[in-house]
């Protein structure tokens, strides 16, 4: 039986029978080279990006790189529920309008009476 092999299970392998790096030694350089990525679509991970590339490119001298950007939105609720607790509306992302982003803490407060009625009314038109 093949037992998986991975992670620190090849670096052992590799640094006992092919004299490679020691396990706290790739850890090591691991953490001295991590590139952190703020969340969403920032200038500045472009600009890590753009360093990234140009170094792959000076290696390989290749005509173009492939580059893919994309928002995920699952962490959006798929219906909108009232929570009696809070007494709101939750599932909305935002209002519309030119300037939509879409937010997952987005709520629409319902109330009392016909104001209630008028909130919850005219939070599917928006």
């Amino acid at each position: 039986m093949l037992l998986p092999w991975g992670g620190p299970r090849i670096a052992n392998f590799v640094a006992l029978n092919l004299g490679g790096p020691e396990i706290h030694s790739i850890y090591r350089w691991r953490n001295q080279h991590r590139i952190v990525f703020a969340s969403g679509i920032e200038e500045v991970n472009f600009k890590k990006l753009g360093s990234i590339y140009k170094e792959a490119m000076a290696r390989i001298t290749p005509t173009s790189v492939p580059v893919l950007a994309a928002e995920d939105e699952t962490g959006i609720i798929g219906k909108i529920v009232y929570n009696q607790a809070s007494d709101e509306l939750l599932g909305f992302c935002e209002v519309k309008g030119p300037e939509h982003k879409c937010l997952d803490y987005f709520t629409v407060v319902v109330g009392n009476r016909e104001e209630g009625y008028n909130s919850i009314v005219n939070a599917f038109d928006q």
